[in-house]
């Protein structure tokens, strides 16, 4: 019975995730064609913290760390809050961290601290405070 609640949890995290990608580990390179590149911008939490409003609506890459509870991260100082439930949280090399949501890498609430790297497009709230939509993304291996 134990098993069939975990296997239930886990396809329903997946389905929740709203993907397609079938492998939870994939190589860097097949993330992305060369058309998406030229309009992905190469930015960093710390830049888009500092001026949120100027990379409204800009898609970005970021590389970072699943992170599985706030208590682990300094937010970005104009990070907003979670806009829904299943949110999670991107943090940086710097330890800073922002809400991603729209979805997730595949298997990702799985692998606590998984290093990851995505494509989103950056969000303002009505109150100028940033956080990311997520568009795809990859867990990277180690």
């Amino acid at each position: 019975m134990k098993q069939l609640i975990i296997y239930f949890c886990v396809i329903l995290f997946a389905w929740s995730c709203k993907t397609t990608t079938s492998s939870s580990v994939v190589d860097p390179k097949s993330l992305g064609g060369s058309a998406e590149k030229s309009k992905t911008k190469a930015l960093t939490l710390s830049g888009i913290d500092k001026e949120p409003l100027k990379y409204k609506d800009v898609e970005v890459e970021l590389t970072g760390w699943y992170v599985e509870s706030k208590a682990k991260c300094f937010f970005a100082k104009n990070g907003s809050n979670a806009i829904t439930n299943d949110d999670w949280i991107l943090k940086d090399a710097k330890g800073i961290g922002v809400y991603v949501s729209d979805g997730c890498p595949p298997m990702l609430e799985s692998k606590p601290n998984a290093h990851v790297k995505i494509k989103a497009v950056i969000k303002v709230t009505d109150k100028n405070k940033f956080y990311l939509s997520y568009k795809s993304g990859i867990i990277l291996k180690k």
